[in-house]
């Protein structure tokens, strides 16, 4: 049977596939070419009048001599053309043939192929989705970790100390996969933050508490002298009261001595207007020198009391210039703190957002992957082999087909 095979096969090598065509054609040719050089040689030398019998014999034989090469040279053209002719028709007969029989067993290779290369693809795009599923849920309890330390915000230091012990409870272990490194600076930044806020509003805390004992202070401070001001004023009041209690028995007792002797009234009287107008003016200087002591001391109490008040007026602006630098310092710091939470807020929106363009460029590449295979699917259904399917739709994609355009 190999003897059968090899013998077609050396008549064709030899026949026509190692054949120069443009040998050929000359060797077909050769013969006619060297009568048309010497036709043209005798053509161009010859000396006719055709008026005359002689001049007119001698074109009509050298039209005669073109006509016969011409024609000969036609005659094997078409004697040498033909059977290449009909080798040609037979050759694409046998390759219908041919390809009417493989026909059947390629598609049903090609398609075995196309289902297996369908069936890669479709566990390739769901491993995609799977993958970015987890990673979603992974950048999403992440976020958390992030976000931590903006719930604290404002929150006093049992709060936050709370939240931080929770906190470090949390277990960074292999469920965040190949995001586990960037959980875990996620996780210090956010204990670190957490950490400083605690130790803020410790400060603050106990800012508070020394401004209130010392608030404590100045008015137990102020009432003691309140209360020393009305102990003095007290024993003022009571001397004078003495004294005015004094002089009032001393005036009774004169009435008395002079009702029991009535015959010594005149004298009585005379010694008692003496001893009045003494008394009276001894009186009057105790009240005197009541009334200046009282007004002295009184100047004095004042005297201390706007000391006191002045000390107390001097302390109370200095204690409210600390207050309104702490609260300006705690307010800065708020501030900051506010603007930090912004910029993380607003960084997390960015992150959200390249994110989301991200996702929607891996979308709309798998979607035009998708969209591609489909137009080399259907060119391979319509009988191109894979490869030029493929080419053909990449051509179409590149807008180098005329009138011919995808749309996604």
């Amino acid at each position: 049977m190999n003897e059968v095979m090899e013998k077609p096969a050396d008549i064709v090598s030899t026949a026509l596939v190692t054949m120069d065509p443009e040998k050929y054609v000359a060797a077909v040719f050769v013969g006619f070419r060297r009568q048309l050089d010497a036709y043209k040689v005798r053509a161009a030398s010859a000396a006719y009048d055709v008026t005359t019998t002689a001049g007119m014999k001698v074109a009509v034989d050298l039209r005669a001599e073109g006509r016969s090469i011409r024609v000969a040279s036609e005659k094997a053209r078409k004697e040498r053309k033909a059977p290449i002719l009909e080798i040609g028709k037979l050759l694409d007969s046998k390759q219908k043939e041919l390809e009417a029989e493989i026909s059947p067993l390629e598609s049903k290779f090609d398609d075995d192929i196309k289902a297996e290369e369908n069936r890669k693809e479709a566990d390739r795009l769901a491993k995609l989705a799977v993958e970015r599923a987890r990673r979603e849920a992974i950048e999403a309890r992440i976020d958390v970790l992030v976000r931590t330390p903006l719930i604290v915000v404002g929150q006093s230091s049992v709060v936050i100390d709370r939240v931080i012990q929770s906190f470090m409870t949390e277990v960074l272990d292999g469920s965040y996969e190949d995001l586990l490194p960037k959980a875990q600076a996620a996780h210090a930044a956010a204990l670190a933050v957490l950490q400083e806020s605690l130790t803020n509003a410790i400060n603050s805390e106990k800012e508070a508490l020394r401004i209130i004992a010392e608030r404590e202070a100045i008015a137990a401070q102020q009432a003691e002298t309140a209360r020393q001001q009305a102990v003095k004023q007290k024993e003022l009041d009571d001397q004078r009261a003495e004294q005015e209690a004094a002089a009032l028995a001393a005036r009774q007792q004169m009435e008395r001595e002079r009702s029991e002797h009535a015959d010594l009234i005149a004298e009585q009287e005379r010694k008692a207007a003496a001893q009045r107008r003494i008394e009276d003016a001894a009186a009057a200087e105790l009240r005197h020198q009541a009334d200046e002591e009282l007004a002295a001391q009184r100047a004095e109490l004042q005297r201390q009391q706007d000391a006191i008040n002045e000390q107390n007026q001097i302390a109370a602006s200095a204690e409210q210039a600390r207050i309104d630098a702490a609260a300006a310092e705690q307010a800065e710091k708020d501030r900051i703190a506010q603007a930090e939470a912004d910029r993380l807020a607003q960084e997390k929106l960015s992150q959200e957002a390249a994110a989301a363009v991200e996702r929607q460029r891996v979308a709309d590449e798998d979607h035009i992957s998708d969209v591609h295979a489909k137009i080399a699917l259907g060119f391979s259904e319509a009988g191109f082999i894979p490869e030029m399917a493929w080419k053909a739709m990449v051509a179409i994609a590149a807008g180098k087909i005329p009138h011919l355009s995808i749309i996604y």
